[in-house]
């Protein structure tokens, strides 16, 4: 490996297996860092809202809304934090592989199932059986060794917890070998790749699997969340609040290096230099107010008083006003080019939209609108 830096990453914080991408490391970023982060930010996010919305409708209860819990599932770990993760390692100069490359883009069984799903297990059949026994074994065995053994190790995750569904998670991936053996004579056409794929599912991810593993999931969240007094709501919201602030602030006084203000300000007479400072000084004292505002509150009962309810929603109109400046004034194409700051304008954008929902919400829980 480059470093005892890119061991740590590999075996503490990477869920790959290869070692592609942590031999070498570059200057800067690789060029493929952050092309893909909003995607798989707004799967994570999208796979957050439809977990927590499947849950508190269905309280595990509902297998359908299990099967949709189950999608949230891959959405946040699959296709959102593993990418993530990726672009958060990429940014350290280290370039790890996509271990889900789009999937839903995929042509062909082969292009899923080898190229774009679970590259790290693709990896690990590559060390261990492709490479030591391709021409001693006839590809075809090979091939379904392989689906075999991926159909034996959800067994153990699947059949073994629920009891009930033995043999049919093995079944699914000598399907998906079956196909792989018939794409080699005739290209499928995509509708059919993807039928092949999604329509045995129920085979490998049972009723009984899901509603005991997402069903169970769902009816821990759905209990939680119903369990949340109004008090402990606003206590904690307001908590949650005040650190908020404090990482905006943490992400504003790096904005001046960043983005070169010593440079650019060289061309601005004295005047008008002082003038953007003065402005910089209140909002960012602004900014440090609402946080400390926010924790004193959150020890304030009740919150329902005229002044807190004033600070509370002047906190959320203060960031609504950032967040439509942001969509309707500024051009993504005004910010610097460069996957750092592709990636930071995204988590500052859900960081201030996140402040505007929450203080919206704790104002109107606070003001006894809603319960």
């Amino acid at each position: 490996m480059h470093s005892p830096m890119a061991a740590l990453l590999f075996f503490f914080a990477w869920p790959g297996v290869s070692l592609d991408g942590f031999t070498t490391r570059h200057s800067v970023p690789p060029p493929e860092t952050g092309d893909r982060f909003l995607e798989s930010w707004l799967c994570f996010i999208a796979g957050i809202g439809l977990l927590i919305a499947t849950s508190l409708i269905g309280g595990g209860n509902s297998t359908a809304l299990n099967y949709l819990g189950l999608l949230a599932i891959l959405l946040i770990i699959h296709l959102g934090l593993v990418e993530v993760l990726a672009d958060s390692i990429r940014l350290l100069g280290f370039s790890p592989p996509s271990l889900f490359d789009r999937p839903f883009l995929a042509s062909s069984l082969r292009d899923f199932w080898s190229l774009r799903w679970n590259r790290a297990f693709v990896d690990m059949n590559k060390i261990f059986l492709l490479h030591p026994l391709r021409g001693k074994v006839p590809g075809s065995l090979l091939l379904f060794s392989i689906f075999a053994i991926s159909g034996l190790l959800h067994e153990l995750g699947i059949s073994y917890s629920d009891h009930i569904s033995w043999g049919q998670p093995l079944l699914y991936f000598v399907w998906q070998g079956i196909g792989m053996e018939v794409e080699k004579r005739q290209k499928l056409p995509r509708a059919i790749v993807w039928l092949w794929i999604l329509l045995p599912t129920p085979l490998l991810f049972t009723p009984s699997f899901t509603n005991l593993f997402v069903g169970g999931l769902a009816a821990l969240i759905s209990e939680t969340i119903q369990g949340i007094s109004q008090s402990s709501f606003l206590r904690g919201g307001l908590l949650i609040g005040g650190v908020a602030h404090l990482l905006v602030l943490c992400a504003s006084v790096q904005v001046p290096g960043k983005l070169g203000w010593r440079e650019d300000f060289q061309k601005l007479i004295p005047l008008n230099r002082k003038v953007f400072w003065t402005y910089g000084g209140y909002i960012f004292s602004i900014i440090l107010f609402m946080s400390l505002v926010s924790f004193v509150l959150s020890k304030s009962e009740p919150l329902s008083s005229g002044a807190a309810l004033l600070w509370i929603c002047f906190i959320a109109l203060f960031w609504w006003a950032r967040v439509l400046t942001d969509f309707f004034y500024m051009s993504h194409d005004d910010w610097p080019k460069g996957p750092l700051f592709t990636i930071g304008h995204i988590c500052l954008t859900t960081l201030f939209i996140s402040l505007a929902l929450l203080f919206t919400v704790i104002a109107i829980v606070a003001s006894g609108w809603v319960s």
